[in-house]
Formats: C-alpha cells, sequence, structure tokens
C-alpha cells in the first residue's frame, strides 16, 4: 500500500528459481529451444541434484528427437481469433492495400476507387 502522505507498508519476501535452458538448430535452420523453471520459497525446496540430471537428460532427448523430425506442413485451414489478435490480422493480413485513408488526395483516392468492386481475398 502507498498512501497521498507517503506511507507505505512493505512485505519483504524471499524466492529461488532456478531455470535451465537447452537449444539446438535443426538441419533445415530452425531453433529448437527447451526450458524448464523450477520455483520455490527457498533454495531448500527446489529439486535435488538427481532430479535436475534427470529433466537435462530428458530436455536433451526431446531435442535430439526434434532435431531428426519431419518439417511440419503449412497449416492451410481455419482458425479462430478473437481480440487484439482478430484486430491485428485483418488490418496487417487484409486490410494492407486496399483500405481508404479519407483526406482527399487525389493519388489516395484513384488508388481506393481502383480497389471498390475487386476481391480482397481468396475463395475458400
Amino acid at each position: 500500500m502507498v498512501s497521498s502522505e507517503g506511507a507505505a507498508i512493505e512485505t519483504p519476501s524471499a524466492s529461488a528459481r532456478l531455470v535451465m535452458e537447452a537449444q539446438t538448430r535443426a538441419g533445415d535452420g530452425m531453433d529448437l529451444l527447451r526450458v524448464e523453471t523450477f520455483q520455490a520459497p527457498a533454495v531448500s525446496g527446489l529439486p535435488s541434484e538427481a532430479v535436475l540430471m534427470a529433466k537435462a537428460e530428458k530436455m536433451a532427448a526431446d531435442l535430439k528427437e526434434l532435431r531428426k523430425a519431419p518439417v511440419a506442413e503449412p497449416y492451410d485451414g481455419p482458425a479462430l481469433l478473437s481480440g487484439r489478435q482478430r484486430r491485428c490480422f485483418f488490418t496487417k493480413c487484409w486490410a494492407t492495400g486496399w483500405k481508404g485513408t479519407g483526406n482527399g488526395t487525389k493519388k489516395r483516392d484513384r488508388h481506393s476507387r481502383r480497389k471498390l468492386g475487386r476481391k480482397c481475398c481468396r475463395n475458400f
């Protein structure tokens, strides 16, 4: 809490966090990354060295398998977007190049009129 008089309440707290990262690159150049995070109120609450070593070995094995995995086919199907993602997708992907500015300049108005009656996306 902080008040307008300048009074403040501070609550000290401590925690311990351990982050393990493993990274490699696939044959096609794609970066592959695995991250494991452990958090506890104190260092004594973190996993033992044996557990951490087992997790590191699992991360390494997962990355080796990912390096051998075939490249995924591009996805060409429906997507559900909501909120900000929907607005960004529409304005960046669909509306670019055919939106009008309404500022009255002849060059931009000509550009906007040329787009009238034309398709703005492919047939589904």
